[in-house]
């Protein structure tokens, strides 16, 4: 036990000590104001000790934190990091992804955060470079991401609610239209499978349209996306110096449970790098810069 924490109970016990030279208190009042006493020193030998677990508790995190490659969860619980990083971006930010809006449904406050910083470091100068499915890809993508609760879809919707206002605010802060007008968030966004579809494919064209004015922009075409794609996303800052990326486990089922990593250790971002040398690699690229397409 550290001193700091003996000296506030052994004057709490020595309290209790002196209880025994009091005059006019009866052996029964004696030991009840000990017991008293006792249960006192209790609380701040266990107030103590909190405070000792919570110290402990920081310093592990800092040191998790100082870790050069670690576990952010799985989707959507890395899109936090995703925005920290660009934030942190000075000169470039990279970014290798199935989909402009990645997040945007299930974890709508971590992606408004990321699209505004990398707005942000845009309109600052700082060059970008993006690549993603094209629009057929990210069309298959959403399809596969509820085939599985198509049959049960009012189940869906009910687990989704939260999910849908939040995304109702985000889409109609940017003047995106909703599938069916003048209904409630719920029904507006994701009434069926297909105006969920098509809800994620308005989002992902706003994203990509702004984008495609200020950055370096290309578009991945395969045939069957989640087959053929990358198995690795990625988004890198400043060339070499911190990366998140997200492990696809299997092709064919790789839109769920998507593990995040961050990583500051060269070797892995050098072979980051590598993966986005070879993007294209099963696939016909095209490519937008500024707003103006070349078909490679």
């Amino acid at each position: 036990m550290r001193k700091k924490n003996v000296v506030p109970v052994f004057l709490v016990l020595l309290l209790g000590q002196g209880i025994w030279l009091l005059d006019g208190l009866d052996l029964a009042e004696k030991l009840g104001l000990e017991g008293v006493v006792v249960a006192v020193a209790a609380v701040v030998l266990a107030i103590q000790h909190s405070r000792d677990l919570d110290s402990v508790v920081d310093e592990l995190q800092v040191v998790a934190r100082s870790l050069p490659t670690r576990g952010l969860g799985v989707f959507p619980d890395y899109m936090p990091m995703v925005a920290e990083l660009t934030e942190r971006a000075e000169t470039s930010i990279k970014v290798l992804c199935d989909t402009p809006a990645h997040g945007a449904f299930s974890n709508t406050a971590a992606f408004e955060d990321y699209w505004t910083s990398l707005r942000h470091k845009m309109v600052d100068g700082i060059k970008v470079e993006c690549t993603f499915f094209d629009p057929p890809g990210r069309e298959q993508l959403h399809r596969a991401q509820i085939k599985a609760n198509e049959e049960e879809w009012k189940d869906w919707k009910k687990r989704n609610r939260k999910n849908c206002e939040a995304f109702d605010r985000l889409a109609r802060d940017h003047d995106i239209t909703p599938p069916l007008e003048g209904r409630r968030p719920l029904a507006a966004w994701a009434d069926t499978p297909d105006a969920y579809v098509q809800s994620m494919m308005a989002i992902n064209e706003a994203v990509q349209s702004i984008l495609k004015r200020n950055s370096t922009f290309e578009l991945l075409e395969f045939p069957e996306p989640l087959h053929e794609g990358p198995t690795v996303y990625f988004w890198l800052r400043d060339h070499d110096q911190e990366a998140v990326f997200v492990i696809v486990p299997v092709r064919g089922i790789g839109v769920r449970d998507l593990a995040g990593f961050h990583t500051r250790e060269p070797e892995l971002i050098r072979a980051l790098t590598t993966v986005y040398a070879h993007r294209s690699e099963g696939g016909q690229k095209r490519v937008a810069i500024s707003g103006i397409e070349a078909q490679l």
